[in-house]
């Protein structure tokens, strides 16, 4: 008996050490893939010999300002990155200062002061994600060159990154604070928090949100949204914030990058990520962020919050090619798309895809041709409509999401925009004009509508906003309706006075051709007020006026303004900026509605020939019904505020008893399929006629409330 126990007793520690080695095995391996990675940083060495000469007897540098530590300043992140520059230029093969006594006494003292005056700003961010970003990467570079106190202060410093700090909440910073904290713990060899690091970065591939409906007597669904509802969406956008605002181009990435960081080094090792997560990750990638982008490959400006305001947020630069790649290494799923992500991303944009898709969780609406992309931002009960202005940035965001529709076709359209953006013109929007903006405290505002919404088979669709302004006195029933090579824009019901509704404000590139009843021209650099206008066409787009001749506003010339306008950090330049800006706007002063036809692709040519001949058939716009049809396509949309009915042909006539947004695809008087979505997300069925006989769609409910479904 006791022989079994001892033989027993060897088995399981026998065990128990194989487990030991295995773990040790693998985190030396991945603690070793993790120096390599942050070795190979790159640095200045001309910068560094500056940063020694320059650096004082204290360990600080002259032209930092070591005592505001304000929201909109801290200026101590240029010590920091001082720090990994020198860090660098000591370690890394090949360097000139490579082993450099006097560059590590420098190293030190820079190092040392940091420690001992340990520098907290009033932005939490810095003090749980920024500045032990900067410890953790000093740790790897520098390594056993570091000193115990040093060891000491910096884990100390690196270890307010961990799951119990405030910015560890459900959001786009819990899986960055659980990325570091993996980190650091691995350099430590600290294997159990290693593991438990790890699964949090795994557990964040996962949807947001829980389904909480009730049905009334009358058989109307009430939703009430998840409180909080921070992260991943069912519709793959993703929230940051309780306040529901579209994060997905900006925090959104955070899970992403904090997955694919570890996913790729942890490929046969013992903490491997399952393929289920992996898989979420890439249908997120694939769904939610390059859907919000210009071919894949630019962040749409529509995305964008308070990083407009900044020249690296608002630049449109491509994106990389580092993601799709690593995650086509860790799975075969969805690779063909990863790989038409990978080609557009390297210039190659033969294989474009095309679609439409309404991230119903967000209020944003994105479609996509080969050879333009266009989007409509918008807000509700659900959403609300912008970031608040944290840190002075995004001063003057009040208008950015009140109906905005950005089209593209380079990506460079609206590249750092900012400094000379008429906030009170924002494209797609209707907007009272006024000298003045409203208060930086005055832009993130909550709305009163719940009629927002839009109907999409993937390929085409339209997007409803019966919206109220929550600065102003107006109000305004807005739609959009897209086909291939046109969208019609229909403005109904506008109350409000001096409103204006802006078809577009964006760089200016090449000539501005205007046809008014009196004839056409190319208009010179200046500024206009226009008469009985038909339509204007720059930079091969084409603004047709569907209606009837109308009065406008129009300017194309250069604008001057800077970046503290918009942004009030101390490093943002004070600096004159000048930049040529085309901007054109129709005046509701008399007239209660707009019709407008926007050519993605046309030349003044074509402009004037769709003018001639339309391709397309406004239906109805009061504040009823608005609706569209476009016979050569086969495609007519019809937006209901009431319910009621419209003729869409000669032999097909669509009817609907409450409020929704309906597509009809059909040949002839054949209809072929009807796709339907409720704005409200109030309704179980919606019910509608053609020609009198009668259907009823059952709509998707819970966190799918707000999608499409077809009969």
């Amino acid at each position: 008996m006791l022989f079994r126990k001892s033989a027993v007793l060897a088995i399981v520690l026998c065990v128990v050490l194989s487990i030991s080695a295995a773990t040790n095995k693998d985190i030396e391996k991945l603690r070793k893939i993790f120096s390599t990675e942050y070795l190979s940083g790159r640095f200045d060495t001309e910068r560094v010999k500056v940063l020694m000469n320059t650096i004082q007897t204290d360990g600080t540098w002259a032209n930092i300002n070591y005592i505001d530590t304000a929201r909109v300043a801290f200026q101590h992140t240029e010590h920091l990155s001082n720090l990994r520059q020198m860090a660098l230029a000591y370690k890394q093969k090949g360097s000139p200062l490579k082993g450099n006594k006097q560059l590590k006494q420098k190293f030190d003292l820079a190092l040392n002061h940091w420690i001992e005056k340990d520098y907290i700003c009033e932005n939490w961010w810095n003090n749980q994600i920024g500045t032990p970003s900067t410890m953790v990467a000093l740790l790897y570079v520098m390594d056993t060159d570091l000193s115990k106190a040093q060891v000491e202060g910096m884990l100390r410093i690196a270890g307010r990154a961990n799951m119990s700090a405030s910015g560890a909440r459900p959001s786009g910073d819990r899986a960055k604070i659980a990325n570091l904290q993996a980190e650091y713990s691995l350099w430590s060899r600290n294997a159990s928090l290693v593991e438990e690091s790890i699964r949090i970065i795994e557990g964040e591939a996962k949807f947001s949100g829980e389904e909480n409906t009730a049905v009334t007597a009358e058989g109307i669904v009430a939703v009430k949204y998840f409180s909080g509802g921070r992260g991943l969406q069912r519709d793959y956008s993703f929230h940051h914030r309780p306040d529901r605002v579209n994060n997905t181009s900006s925090y959104g990435m955070g899970p992403i990058n904090a997955f694919v960081n570890w996913a790729i080094k942890l490929v046969g090792t013992q903490y491997q990520f399952s393929e289920e997560k992996t898989r979420v990750i890439i249908d997120y990638y694939l769904d939610g962020q390059v859907k919000q982008q210009i071919f894949g490959r630019i962040y749409d400006p529509n995305t964008t919050n308070r990083s407009a305001s900044t020249m690296g947020g608002s630049r449109t630069n491509v994106v990389g090619t580092s993601i799709p790649e690593q995650l086509m290494k860790l799975s075969d799923y969805r690779k063909a798309e990863l790989q038409q992500v990978i080609d557009a991303r390297q210039g190659d944009l033969s294989n474009t895809p095309s679609f439409a898709k309404f991230f119903w969780q967000t209020e944003h609406f994105a479609i996509q041709r080969p050879t333009w992309y266009a989007s409509v931002r918008m807000f509700s009960t659900r959403n609300m409509n912008m970031e608040w202005p944290y840190n002075g940035e995004g001063l003057l965001n009040h208008y950015r999401a009140d109906g905005t529709n950005y089209l593209s076709k380079s990506g460079v359209e609206y590249d750092r925009i900012a400094p000379v953006f008429d906030f009170r013109k924002v494209p797609g929007a209707t907007i009272v004009q006024k000298d003045s903006m409203p208060s930086e405290d005055e832009v993130q505002k909550s709305g009163t509508m719940d009629f927002v919404g839009a109907v999409t088979d993937g390929l085409y669709g339209a997007v409803a906003f019966d919206f109220t302004s929550p600065h102003d006195p107006l109000s305004v029933k807005k739609g959009w309706f897209f086909f291939d090579d046109v969208y019609v824009c229909l403005g109904a019901d506008i109350r409000g006075n001096n409103a204006a509704t802006t078809l577009n404000q964006c760089k200016l590139n090449g000539a501005v051709t205007v046809k008014t009843s009196e004839g056409k021209q190319v208009k010179a650099n200046g500024s206009y007020d226009l008469a009985n206008l038909q339509w204007v066409n720059h930079d091969n787009v084409g603004y047709v006026f569907l209606d009837e001749a109308q009065s406008a506003g129009l300017f194309n010339r250069e604008v001057t303004g800077n970046w503290q306008r918009v942004n009030r950090q101390t490093t943002v330049s004070r600096e004159l900026v000048r930049d040529n800006i085309f901007a054109l706007w129709v005046n509701h002063n008399a007239l209660h509605s707009y019709a407008y036809a926007v050519l993605p692709t046309a030349t003044a040519e074509q402009t004037e020939t769709f003018y001639a001949k339309p391709q397309v058939k406004v239906l109805a716009n009061t504040k009823q019904i608005q609706a569209v049809s476009n016979d050569k396509l086969g495609i007519a949309y019809a937006i209901f505020y009431t319910g009621g009915k419209i003729k869409l042909t000669e032999g097909i006539e669509l009817g609907s008893d409450t409020p929704g947004i309906v597509m009809v695809k059909y040949a002839g008087n054949d209809v072929k399929s009807i796709t339907v979505e409720d704005p409200t997300r109030k309704l179980l069925k919606m019910h509608i006629t053609v020609n009198g006989k009668p259907s009823a769609i059952v709509l998707p409910q819970g966190d799918y409330a707000g999608q499409s479904a077809t009969l």
